[in-house]
Order: C-alpha cells, then structure tokens, then sequence
C-alpha cells in the first residue's frame, strides 16, 4: 500500500499484512509518522472561455446576430435599431418626491375606500392638496414597477391597457408605512423591467420625500 510521510511528505510503498495497519512505521528519510496515502482528485476541467463578440460598425451589419450585437451593446446610451429604425434605449427611472407623495395620498384614499381607485381622481382630489401632487406628471403608472401599485389593466374584461385603475399591494402599504426599503432605481426596456447587476442601491419613503415635506404631516392630513 501507499503511506506518506507526515513530516516531509515523502511517498512510500509498504508492505502490511492483511490485518496489520501503519502504527509503528515511520518514514526512512527522516523518521516521520507514516499514514494512508489518499490519491488526489482529479481537477474539474477549466470552463470554456467567455467569448465576447465583437462589436461591428453599423455600416459592417450584414446579418441579423450583428445587429442584434450592435443593439444591445448600445442600449444603455440609446441607438436607432439597423433593422427597424426604432429608438431603442434602456430607460434609468428614480423613486422620486412625486411617486412618494402620491403614494401617501393612494394610502390614505384606500383608508376610505379599499379597492381600486382611479389614480387621476385621487391625485385631484381636494383632500390631497396638500400633497401638492401634479396630476400633470403620469409617474403613478411606474409605480407598478416597484410593485407597489396593481394595475387593473389585466383584470378588465376588454383588456384596456389605459384604465388608471390601480389598487395598492401589501408591499406599496407596507413602504407608505415606513416598513420596508425598495430599490431607488428600475431599468426599463420597452415598458418591461430589467434586471440589472449592481443595482442595489435602496431608499424609504421619508428619503424619498427629501426635505421640502413633512411625512408626518401628510400621513395626517
């Protein structure tokens, strides 16, 4: 069998009978206690290396992968598609002052009357012009983003996606409440969210309101 020594390390073939082990047999080198030898295990193979396309020149796109290449390494910055000619730009959306304004005002209007409610018409309430909200600004509809807000779109039977009906989630309620932090940015690519790396940066709706506003005295307005 195969025994190593445990001080230099030196590898050895020893003879032992069948019920005999290594107890008493030490290295001819240098005298060290010699144990089992255990084989190495082999390593794992190296993982294929990452081949990164390059980027061509719009005037080198001959096919639809070198467009596609050339779309997608421009999309931070915003390009016109070489296929379509459509603007194609990934879209960088802050939780701002507005959105955590509004939220205080869909809080307190579910407060009154749970259930959907018309964004539009909260927002011009009287009630809430304290809030000093503009109903100008179409931010509420990325609230659903954040998943704070439900858009009723999906729960007409006609499938209009231009209601302004919402209803607050327990996440959105949890936020207003000062519960939780949500993410201080989404990406957004044609109306979809993206996952980005690295976007982990977060904030609660008292940072969000910054300091031109009273949370206190909006909650009890």
């Amino acid at each position: 069998m195969k025994a190593v020594c445990q001080f230099c390390h030196k590898i050895l073939e020893i003879e032992v009978g069948l019920f005999q082990d290594l107890s008493g047999c030490k290295c001819d080198t240098c005298g060290g206690k010699l144990v089992q030898y255990q084989e190495p295990k082999p390593l794992p193979p190296a993982p294929a290396p990452t081949v990164t396309p390059k980027v061509p020149e719009r005037s080198e796109i001959k096919t639809l992968e070198e467009a596609k290449t050339y779309l997608n390494a421009n999309l931070r910055d915003g390009v016109d598609c070489p296929c379509c000619g459509q603007m194609a730009k990934i879209y960088k959306r802050k939780f701002n002052s507005w959105m955590a304004r509004a939220m205080v005002a869909f809080y307190q209007h579910i407060g009154m009357k749970p259930g959907w409610f018309h964004a539009i018409g909260v927002i011009t309430d009287r009630r809430f012009w304290k809030h000093k909200i503009n109903n100008s600004c179409g931010d509420y509809g990325k609230l659903v983003y954040w998943n704070l807000l439900e858009d009723a779109a999906g729960h007409r039977e006609d499938g209009n996606p231009e209601n302004g009906y919402y209803r607050m989630t327990q996440k959105g309620m949890d936020f207003v409440l000062g519960k939780l932090r949500i993410k201080k940015y989404v990406y957004l690519y044609n109306d979809t969210l993206l996952e980005v790396e690295g976007n982990d940066e977060t904030i609660t709706i008292h940072e969000a309101m910054g300091m031109a506003f009273n949370y206190s005295e909006l909650m009890s307005a």
